[in-house]
């Protein structure tokens, strides 16, 4: 099982989008999948379903905030329960959704951190940011991917994620705003894996394991061709200057509005991300033809997957 995190510490760069489209093409070509939303917006939880349906369908018994709960007062809850099948791609998709209450539990897991945020103390640490590593361990001959969807920010729930996670992918948009925090990310992802690895070998007949993380790329979102598939000069530029230090996937993906984040269904009547949507009827979207959105989507899962499987 390889775990993938979707990371950036900036809003607004399609995050939610790459993780939906990437689980759900890994999902069409028979891995089995499993997505995990770990934002309390629940974008990725509501990109499968209605928010009405979560309300009534999930939202007591089949969320992350029944796991987080019980971290606080130190236990480990299963996530089996907890698991949310989807009837799309050959029902081969798993569903961890969220819950808008974590935006009031995550500080109170984040205090828990600061707490013990010092070496001796680096049992109870790694105790609480190994919390969804383990719960993942647990189920790990469920799947074979696992991406999770995580916040702009590193709080509690990001570093549980990260630390979970063999890699992590970074998507952005090609400006300076953008692209200039990607080197501190990738630096601050050092620091916390680091300073983990230094508190497991404190650690004396520890069960955890070292913390692994390695960038797998960088993927363009939201950006603007001036003819064909040649991006427009301004972010070439900046395309340029990440592959100088990062590997930047070839494929981009095209800003579609009106698109991405519509609810889209497929024959069957599933809501689905758009690389899934095939002939189904979505609304106008400007000068981004979706056939040609479901084909840079798909060839991006292509080089997706030929990355983590050779890594």
């Amino acid at each position: 099982m390889k775990v993938v995190s979707v990371i950036n510490f900036k809003g607004g760069v399609g995050k939610t989008t790459l993780t939906a489209n990437l689980g759900a093409y890994a999902a069409s070509q028979g891995y089995k999948v499993l997505l995990v939303d770990l934002d309390y917006q629940k974008t990725l939880t509501c990109t499968f379903m209605t928010n009405e349906d979560w309300k009534k369908k999930f939202s007591k018994t089949k969320t992350m905030k029944i796991f987080f709960e019980p971290v606080l007062n130190g236990q480990l809850p299963s996530l089996k329960p907890l698991l949310v099948r989807r009837a799309v791609a050959n029902e081969k998709l798993d569903l961890l959704c969220s819950h808008d209450d974590l935006r009031i539990i995550e500080p109170k897991l984040t205090g828990l951190l600061s707490n013990v945020d010092v070496p001796s103390l680096a049992a109870d640490y790694m105790k609480f940011v190994s919390c969804l590593r383990r719960a993942l361990n647990n189920i790990d001959n469920l799947y074979d991917l696992v991406l999770l969807d995580c916040r702009p920010d590193s709080y509690f729930m990001a570093k549980c994620g990260l630390y979970a996670s063999d890699y992590y992918i970074v998507p952005t948009k090609l400006n300076e705003a953008d692209t200039s925090g990607i080197e501190p990310l990738r630096n601050e992802l050092k620091s916390y894996r680091a300073k983990c690895n230094e508190y497991i070998s404190r650690l004396t007949n520890s069960s955890y394991l070292p913390m692994n993380l390695k960038m797998l790329g960088i993927v363009p979102m939201m950006t603007h061709v001036s003819s064909g598939k040649t991006l427009i000069k301004a972010e070439q530029v900046f395309r340029d200057k990440l592959e100088g230090d990062f590997y930047v996937f070839n494929q981009f993906i095209k800003e579609a509005p009106g698109l991405f984040g519509s609810k889209i269904r497929d024959k069957t009547g599933a809501i689905v991300p758009v690389v899934l949507s095939g002939s189904a009827v979505t609304p106008f979207i400007g000068f981004s033809p979706k056939a040609a959105i479901i084909r840079d989507l798909k060839a991006l899962g292509d080089e997706f997957l030929e990355r983590v499987s050779r890594k």
